[in-house]
C-alpha cells in the first residue's frame, strides 16, 4: 500500500516541527547518495561548520 502525502499536510507538519523548536541534529559525515564515493566531495560546500538551512 502506498501511501502519499498533500503539500497541505507537509505544510502543517513542518509547522507543527517548528511549534515544538525541533532541530534535526547535525550529521557528522556528509553523503551525496547511498554508499561512499558518491557525488564530489563536501570541499565543494566550503567552511560549513556551524551553518544550518534554517
Amino acid at each position: 500500500m502506498s501511501v502519499e502525502a498533500s503539500p497541505k499536510t507537509w505544510t502543517a507538519y513542518g509547522q507543527f516541527q517548528l511549534d515544538r523548536s525541533y532541530m534535526l541534529p547535525a550529521p557528522e559525515q556528509l553523503r551525496w547518495g547511498f554508499w561512499d564515493g558518491a557525488g564530489p566531495g563536501d570541499d565543494v560546500l566550503g567552511p560549513v561548520i556551524g551553518k544550518t538551512s534554517a
